[in-house]
């Protein structure tokens, strides 16, 4: 059985062929992979975020009212 990470990296690089390997687990091993895979986008979504400090959203706003 492959470790964690690697399960991981496969997920990301061969989604495809990862599920199709892993489809017998269980669902629980699902959401540990939903969970780790989600707080990788809510940082990177952050980062990109506080780089664009966010200016679009107060402009949209302005422009819509």
């Amino acid at each position: 059985m492959s470790s964690f990470s690697e399960k991981l990296k496969g997920f990301l690089v061969k989604p495809v062929e990862t599920f199709q390997a892993h489809k017998g687990e269980s669902l629980g091993a699902a959401y540990q992979y939903y969970i780790v895979l989600f707080v990788i986008f809510t940082i990177l979504y952050g980062i990109v975020a506080v780089v664009m400090d966010m200016n679009f959203m107060s402009s949209t706003i302005d422009a819509l009212s």
